[in-house]
């Protein structure tokens, strides 16, 4: 079984090492799981990362992105039809 890590998780993750998702961080970071991952989903992570209103260091975003990159089986994904979100950024 394989698992996509959404973007919240990583962020929640980044700013409560302590929490849940801090502790997801810590086992893809280690390889302990297998999960998927885009192009996109990384690129994703980086952006949202790297917005001003968390103040966190670039190059150290790179790093740790690069990290869960290189831990990531990745697939192309494919657009889902008759999926429906009332969020319009989904």
């Amino acid at each position: 079984m394989k698992f996509v890590v959404d973007t919240n998780v990583v962020v929640s993750g980044v700013l409560r090492p302590a929490s849940k998702p801090g502790r997801i961080l810590d086992l893809m970071l280690a390889r302990e799981f297998s999960y998927a991952g885009s192009t996109e989903l990384v690129e994703e992570y980086r952006e949202v990362l790297k917005r001003p209103k968390f103040g966190f260091d670039a190059a150290l975003v790179d790093t740790l992105v690069d990290g869960l990159a290189a831990g990531a089986e990745f697939v192309v994904p494919y657009p889902q039809r008759g999926v429906i979100s009332n969020d319009p950024k989904d």
